[in-house]
């Protein structure tokens, strides 16, 4: 489950970072190797944030019967945890 999150989120994220990224003014200025890593940087980022909101998630609802019976609670408070942390 923990793996399945983090996949479906390093995907996402990537391509979020790769869709809004024109609107930096590196997208103009930089050279193709500084936009690639500093694409990757800001995705990674974002997947260590989402591996943190998972881990406090369980940390705050788990249990030994996770994931088949907490799946919903889980991930509200996943994604609670993630825009606290997405916020700081």
């Amino acid at each position: 489950m923990v793996g399945r999150h983090l996949l479906a989120s390093a995907i996402g994220n990537l391509v979020w970072e790769v869709v809004h990224f024109p609107l930096y003014t590196l997208w103009h200025t930089g050279t193709a190797y500084k936009i690639a890593l500093t694409v990757l940087h800001c995705a990674a980022g974002d997947v260590l944030i989402a591996l943190v909101a998972v881990f406090a998630a369980l940390l705050a609802v788990g249990s030994p019967s996770w994931p088949e019976e907490l799946c919903w609670n889980l991930g509200d408070a996943v994604i609670r945890r993630r825009s606290v942390l997405a916020c700081w």
